[in-house]
């Protein structure tokens, strides 16, 4: 006999909130469309209160999300690189793809958290279809979409123009999806292996400020 009231997805869903958590993801490339960006007062794990970026935004197809999403100075910066324009009022209407993963927190705590591609991915998912907002926007005209750049020359292209350690390792992530798809040559492994190395330890020369995590909400 079946018991309606078991749980079975991730644990950090079994308790509503009105933030974007990285299980909201399922796992999953999401892109997504900054409508816009407020600073609110956030309560945090255990009460404390602190100030933070958060964003209203869209599904792909730009319809409005229930959930809004917390944003911290990782976060900030990564949209602002993948963006090309640190302005955050030049960011509505834009998109950006988001991927779960797992980050430190100030305390050294491994935690899950969100971040941001160095570029919008073609073929990411949507959220899932009950935390859009009702029907009040219509979705606007697709435009056609450009032809998709191989994955190798995408994983290149953003270490290239990677700037801190955050954005080499999004790339790093992309390039073990792709081969464990098989859509990576040996000949082109071999080449972002030895970039991605040399990106990092270039990266973390003296004079070059290495990424840190601060501690973030439960969303980061």
């Amino acid at each position: 006999m079946s018991d309606k009231g078991e749980l079975t997805g991730h644990f950090a869903l079994v308790y509503p909130s009105k933030y974007i958590k990285a299980a909201d993801l399922m796992g999953q490339n999401v892109t997504v469309t900054i409508l816009r960006v407020r600073k609110e007062t956030i309560e945090m794990e255990g009460g404390k209160k602190d100030d933070k970026a958060v964003l209203y935004i869209a599904d792909a197809r730009g319809k409005a999300l229930q959930k809004t999403w917390v944003a911290g100075k990782t976060v900030l910066k990564q949209i602002a690189a993948t963006l090309g324009d640190p302005a955050i009022g030049a960011w509505k209407g834009k998109q950006v793809t988001i991927y779960p993963t797992t980050c430190k927190s100030k305390g050294g705590e491994t935690v899950e958290c969100i971040r941001v591609r160095p570029r919008l991915m073609q073929g990411a998912h949507d959220m899932p279809a009950d935390m859009t907002a009702g029907d009040d926007e219509g979705p606007p005209a697709e435009k056609p979409r450009p032809a998709e750049e191989p994955p190798a020359a995408r994983i290149l292209a953003a270490l290239t123009a990677a700037q801190d350690l955050a954005a080499v390792d999004a790339a790093t992530l992309d390039f073990d999806a792709a081969c464990k798809a098989q859509q990576i040559r040996k000949s082109e492994g071999q080449q972002i292996r030895l970039v991605i190395a040399a990106r990092r330890e270039a990266l973390t020369q003296p004079g070059q400020q290495a990424t840190t995590d601060t501690k973030e909400s439960e969303t980061a």
